[in-house]
């Protein structure tokens, strides 16, 4: 079964609160992901997902979104878009740098970088970091 088909399944069934398909070994999220809109929570955690389609910055009910552990080594900005989330979840991935975008997202209440391979981070992420509301933990920062 591959994506498009799960999402065919899920969103032909009643209103989820959460969607959790983490460690099923996903590759690619298709652009179909958009349908979801009503959704408050996805996990995609530890799917070694190879790309996160731009179709996720529709999904505007979001409020919380795991995509640590996938060899991810890029966001899509995006990500912005999606201005509801409270729990961001990137963690244990390969991000090289993040999105300027991810500073839109203020209602932030824990943003996990940790575990990538970041050396700098945007500098409109200081307020999110005074805030404590970055962890940034195992990530090789510079100055």
């Amino acid at each position: 079964m591959d994506m498009a088909e799960l999402l065919a399944i899920i969103n032909g069934g009643k209103r989820k609160r959460e969607l959790d398909l983490n460690y099923l070994v996903l590759r690619l999220p298709t652009p179909e992901i958009k349908t979801l809109t009503i959704l408050p929570e996805l996990n995609l955690c530890g799917n070694r997902l190879k790309r996160i389609p731009a179709e996720i910055g529709q999904l505007t009910a979001l409020t919380s979104l795991n995509l640590a552990c996938n060899h991810r080594t890029a966001l899509p900005p995006q990500i912005g878009d999606l201005t509801g989330l409270t729990d961001v979840f990137l963690n244990g991935n390969q991000l090289t740098g993040t999105p300027a975008t991810l500073c839109q997202l203020t209602k932030l209440k824990e943003l996990n970088l940790s575990n990538n391979l970041l050396t700098v981070i945007p500098s409109c992420m200081a307020e999110l970091i005074d805030r404590g509301v970055v962890n940034l933990s195992g990530n090789p920062l510079r100055g």
